[in-house]
């Protein structure tokens, strides 16, 4: 359900930038637990487009 957020997100302001961001805080956060470098992560997906976590975190 997650790949439906980031395909919607792709075709947002920011396209790809964000949604590699919210890709790389999601791995972080269910791969190897982090969750300081995770939020680093989702700090910048968020800059570049508002709300793409809540979208993402929907979609799951």
């Amino acid at each position: 359900m997650a790949e439906l957020a980031f395909q919607f997100a792709m075709r947002c302001p920011g396209g790809e930038q964000p949604v590699g961001f919210a890709r790389l805080a999601q791995s972080v956060e269910k791969g190897r637990g982090d969750k300081k470098l995770a939020e680093e992560f989702w700090a910048e997906a968020e800059a570049a487009q508002p709300g793409i976590r809540e979208l993402a975190n929907e979609e799951d």
